[in-house]
């Protein structure tokens, strides 16, 4: 575990930035799903609650969002 240097920061801050544009053009539906699992950190289960799905439609559409988000980071020349 070191400290980063410099150069690996402003790598980490390029592509954080990369990811929340691709966010920002994917739709609401497929960015709510991401956010509310991995920023807000919530289990499928509370995710079912909180959108009126079942599981497993939860984890299809997480899926289908996750590939539109690499295909968008794709496009836009960031590794995925």
């Amino acid at each position: 575990t070191g400290t980063m240097q410099p150069v690996d920061r402003m790598q980490v801050a390029s592509r954080q930035e990369a990811v929340r544009a691709a966010l920002l053009r994917l739709s609401l539906e497929d960015r709510q799903i991401i956010v509310l699992r991995y920023d807000e950190e919530m289990d499928f289960a509370t995710l079912a609650t909180v959108t009126g799905l079942t599981e497993g439609s939860v984890r299809s559409r997480l899926s289908r969002a996750l590939e539109r988000l690499r295909e968008s980071l794709k496009e836009a020349g960031v590794d995925a």
